[in-house]
């Protein structure tokens, strides 16, 4: 978290500078899925035209209904580096997605509480949304997206016990953000 809080204070600090002009847009964005499931989630990017680079982190514990029977608390720390293009060049509406998520995962035991297990995966990601500039800087972005597993352990052995880690991993979500500096 702490290469978050550089970078966002390197960009609010260019944003005390109007007379500064940059050849890119710059803006931070939150996500609701993470806080509903008593995580976190932070995004830095920059873009210009039709696209834009984003930097994220986030944690999320997946709720016990999509994890297998016999295993619960299945905790994933996210971090991702993604490329985002925009139909329109001023960065609203339609967008496509794609990038690289490094996870950091745990998987306990529902019958053995204290049994758990750290695993990682790697993923490719691949996601669609609609960004819509409600209120001068701020805008809205539902969103979908799907992460195939491309690296790190199919199965995790847990105290005789075996966890498969899942191939693809569906996401839905809405984001909302904020421009700190415009092109």
């Amino acid at each position: 978290m702490r290469w978050v809080s550089v970078v966002l204070l390197f960009f609010l600090s260019l944003s005390c500078y109007p007379q500064t002009r940059i050849p890119f847009t710059v803006g931070v964005e939150q996500d609701v899925l993470p806080y509903l499931t008593q995580g976190y989630y932070a995004a830095v990017w920059a873009g210009q035209g039709h696209w834009r680079l984003r930097a994220l982190t986030a944690k999320v514990t997946k709720p016990d209904f999509l994890t297998p029977t016999g295993f619960t608390n299945n905790q994933v720390n996210a971090y991702a580096i993604l490329i985002d293009y925009f139909l329109r060049d001023d960065a609203s509406g339609w967008w496509l997605g794609a990038g690289y998520v490094y996870w950091q995962s745990s998987i306990a035991l529902a019958a053995v509480p204290g049994v758990e297990r750290g695993y990682n995966n790697q993923l490719l990601n691949g996601s669609i949304g609609y960004q819509w500039k409600f209120y001068k800087q701020w805008y809205l972005s539902p969103w979908a997206g799907m992460s195939m597993r491309t690296g790190g352990p199919k199965y995790v052995s847990i105290d005789q016990n075996t966890f498969k880690t899942s191939l693809l991993n569906p996401e839905l979500s809405l984001k909302i953000g904020w421009y700190f500096l415009k092109d």
